[in-house]
């Protein structure tokens, strides 16, 4: 483990809905090196990056509990995620919303806010995720149902605006019906 990572690290825990996504994409870039800083290239999921980063580390350790607070962190300071955020045809890229990196390191998301859009938002990001690996799949069942649960009644909208968006001649809040017509 780098020394150099406490600090981004700590960065992240004080960093506002401003700049702490990009705080905490710097931790999970840096985490994304080798012991020896060569550059890893990840093979699986946005939602393992984290987990499954070479210089993370190790489980149960001083250094693990303080990126899980930071993990947590980003995850109640991140600006909610809207139809908008999320790409053409649903997908997501890290530097959209490195945040749900954070999911794989928690055990729970207790603690999280009560904010029903915030909810929703990682509902909707989660579920449009491809996950090909094991572990991502795993990653997006644990998570999915409690956000969806929490998400509430703002699931529903949101979930209808992404779907307009991600058509590829949709926008937030439109509906085409002539992409279905025969």
């Amino acid at each position: 483990m780098r020394p150099d990572y406490v600090p981004l690290w700590n960065a992240v825990l004080t960093a506002g809905a401003d700049q702490v996504r990009r705080r905490w994409g710097e931790v999970v870039l840096q985490m994304l090196r080798t012991s020896d800083g060569a550059a890893y290239q990840p093979t699986g999921s946005l939602l393992t990056l984290a987990a499954e980063a070479p210089s993370r580390p190790a489980p149960g350790t001083p250094l693990a509990r303080k990126l899980e607070q930071a993990a947590l962190h980003v995850l109640c300071e991140a600006p909610v995620l809207h139809a908008d955020d999320i790409g053409r045809h649903g997908l997501m890229e890290f530097r959209q919303a490195p945040e749900l990196t954070a999911f794989a390191l928690l055990d729970s998301l207790s603690g999280l806010p009560d904010d029903a859009a915030r909810w929703a938002g990682w509902s909707v990001a989660l579920a449009s995720f491809p996950t090909y690996q094991a572990d991502a799949l795993s990653a997006q069942h644990r998570f999915l149902p409690e956000c969806t649960r929490h998400a509430a009644d703002a699931l529903a909208p949101l979930l209808t605006a992404a779907l307009n968006a991600a058509d590829d001649g949709g926008s937030p809040g439109s509906v085409d019906t002539g992409c279905y017509a025969a």
